[in-house]
């Protein structure tokens, strides 16, 4: 039986039970997790995404504020869609943050500030055993849940600070950095590389994504567009998505699993969402606001380290 992070060619084969066989290289169909298989419409599943190799990749490149080159060293599996309605009541119960509820347990969670999707990251490390990658500040915070489960960091207790000591190295669930996150969304399919605006190309294209001209005005179920290199959906659009970054200006030069700005006012949000342009679903496009920021247009994909 595979372990995660092996190659395989069959679920049958891995003793998580998923292959990530949506892959476009064979390289990168490995056993990845699958976590909350009881959640209401679907359980959580991830992907398997490379290092960068030794080269690295343009980050910013058609779009971004400005460009450096970021090496990512260590692969990693990323949540397939963002987490679901369904997903954050397994730790929340019947408290649902999201603006669009009747949209239902497969739609993404939405109106989730910074400090409660972290904390929600944690809440899925305990649930698998894993270490908790983040340590906030009143310690514990996080661990009493009604302390953020309608998506709000200063609901009852509020939380005033978080360290990620152990950064990457860490084992359990975490946000992505910003790295992380662009290096993941430029997986390339059709007439896409690593340096066009969108993982499919030069151009938009609907079949790829829900934004403004085609979403309804509304979050859509996720998974129900075209995935990415890696099997990933809705890498563009239907909600932004919090990572762990402060927003900064970019570094000049190179860096290596840059975990951004040590300190700042706002974190990161990525990709877009189904209420925005084509502009701001670039590959590139970033976006800021602190991190008591909610919206109906944002949520959170989850990551973890392959170790």
């Amino acid at each position: 039986t595979l372990q995660l992070g092996e190659l395989c060619t069959s679920n049958d084969s891995c003793a998580s039970g998923l292959c990530s066989l949506e892959a476009a290289s064979a390289d990168h169909r490995r056993c990845v997790p699958v976590e909350l298989a009881s959640a209401a419409g679907g359980a959580m599943e991830f992907r398997y995404v490379p290092a960068t190799g030794s080269g690295g990749y343009q980050q910013g490149v058609a779009g971004g504020t400005s460009v450096y080159t970021s090496t990512i060293t260590r692969s990693y599996f990323v949540g397939r869609t963002e987490v679901t309605q369904g997903q954050w009541a397994m730790a929340a119960g019947s408290t649902n943050p999201s603006s669009f509820a009747s949209c239902g347990s497969t739609c993404p969670v939405e109106q989730v500030d910074w400090w409660s999707s972290a904390a929600y990251a944690n809440w899925l490390s305990e649930q698998a055993g894993l270490e908790r990658c983040y340590t906030f500040t009143p310690s514990n915070w996080d661990r009493t849940v009604s302390n953020w489960s309608d998506g709000v960091g200063s609901t009852g207790t509020a939380a005033t600070g978080v360290a990620w000591s152990s950064g990457p190295a860490c084992a359990g669930y975490r946000l992505l950095t910003e790295s992380e996150w662009e290096w993941v969304a430029r997986g390339p399919v059709a007439s896409g590389t690593l340096t066009t605006a969108y993982y499919w190309g030069a151009t938009v294209d609907s079949a790829y994504l829900w934004y403004s001209s085609n979403s309804g005005s509304r979050t859509q179920p996720v998974g129900g567009k075209l995935a990415n290199a890696y099997g990933l959906r809705d890498m563009s659009g239907n909600v932004w998505e919090w990572a762990w970054d402060w927003y900064d200006t970019y570094p000049s030069g190179s860096r290596s699993d840059y975990t951004g700005a040590s300190t700042g006012s706002n974190r990161v949000f990525r990709g877009g969402s189904w209420g925005h342009d084509a502009t701001h679903v670039r590959s590139a496009a970033r976006v800021g606001g602190a991190p008591s920021y909610r919206d109906r247009y944002l949520g959170v994909r989850l990551a973890r380290t392959v170790l």
